[in-house]
């Protein structure tokens, strides 16, 4: 049964103890986990521009610290985006984390780990389901340590993000990236559509057009990002559930396990305050759905996601993922997650008291 670590926090009383997370990571077994000279790749995710949910630099400034006394040599990376943005390609990517989001703080590197315009990637043999070969951002096979750092949130496609997503979609190439949405084509319902062309603007593979004055979607282009379904102001666009949300998130799941077979030696925390509805790639500000959790931790991303999720549940005492994503059945990944052995659905809850 694995151990996931807890400390109850709201994002207040965080934001002025910001040592309480070095505290409540001493209480776990990351510390000895890193070695002296180890290069200590830190997954996160930079945030998208005018997003305001991502984990922000002075909240992990004493954990750098931290790991730079150990002797180790702690960097930031993530991966290129599929649709239009800040962050679709290294240069804009790496100004928009540095400068604009204050990553510079931190006085370490920041590396967009597939490359310039995202295609610097190895593949992974993995025997899976969906996929026998996953493409992996470059940067990661070179990896002493991991150390993932996630922002658990809604998501529109899979539900909710946290451990499993930030790997799955933070650590592939684009053409990874592709290959895990390839069967999310959006539908339109012309009867709701306003014809803003939001949806046009926004995508990046020139998928959807005007056509006849209704919306047109190329199903051949569509790359299945899903950033127009966000985008669209009276939900005309959606994505048929119960044919596609099983698939999609198996091959999530199988590129999860991809990138753990590449780098054994990791470890996660899900930072769970300020809960927002969409994930941090929303390229606005959102507002927080629930109560603060606090600040989970584990070696086993399956059980920690897991637990991040039913302890808010338990919480909240509803669901509050399908409650906000109703189409989406997100559970189905913890079950598939642990048949291909990405980690174990048992845990137990250290609670932590500093």
């Amino acid at each position: 049964m694995s151990k996931v670590y807890l400390l109850r926090r709201e994002l207040r009383e965080f934001e002025k103890e910001p040592k309480a997370l070095v505290k409540f990571l001493e209480k776990t077994p990351l510390f000895s986990k890193i070695k002296p000279k180890d290069l200590v790749g830190i997954k996160i995710h930079f945030g998208e521009d005018k997003n305001k949910g991502y984990i922000k630099p002075w909240y992990i400034k004493n954990l750098i610290e931290k790991i730079k006394r150990i002797g180790a040599k702690p960097f930031l990376f993530d991966t290129n985006t599929l649709y239009r943005g800040k962050r679709t390609n290294a240069v804009s990517h790496f100004n928009l984390a540095f400068f604009e989001h204050n990553f510079k703080l931190l006085n370490i590197p920041v590396i967009i780990a597939d490359g310039l315009k995202g295609k610097d990637y190895f593949e992974v043999d993995i025997e899976g389901k969906h996929f026998k070969r996953a493409k992996i951002a470059s940067l990661v096979r070179d990896l002493d340590f991991m150390l993932v750092l996630s922002h658990l949130t809604g998501h529109v496609l899979f539900g909710f993000g946290a451990g499993i997503k930030n790997i799955a979609m933070g650590c592939a190439c684009r053409a990874g990236k592709m290959e895990q949405h390839c069967e999310t084509a959006p539908r339109v319902n012309h009867q709701v559509c306003i014809l803003c062309k939001k949806c046009i603007n926004t995508c990046l593979y020139q998928a959807i057009s005007l056509k006849d004055e209704k919306i047109f979607i190329d199903q051949d282009k569509c790359t299945g990002c899903a950033q127009c379904i966000s985008e669209c102001p009276k939900g005309a666009l959606k994505i048929v559930w119960s044919e596609n949300y099983q698939p999609l998130q198996e091959r999530m799941v199988e590129y999860a396990k991809a990138v753990l077979n590449s780098c054994p030696n990791h470890f996660f925390v899900n930072f769970s305050m300020f809960i927002t509805k969409e994930c941090d790639c929303i390229s606005k500000e959102e507002v927080s759905l629930v109560k603060d959790l606090g600040i989970l931790a584990g070696s086993d991303v399956l059980s920690l996601d897991k637990a991040t999720v039913d302890l808010l549940n338990q919480q909240e005492k509803r669901d509050v993922f399908k409650e906000v994503h109703p189409d989406v059945e997100y559970k189905f990944q913890f079950e598939y997650a642990q048949k291909i052995g990405l980690g174990e659905l048992n845990y137990r809850i250290e609670e932590v008291k500093l």
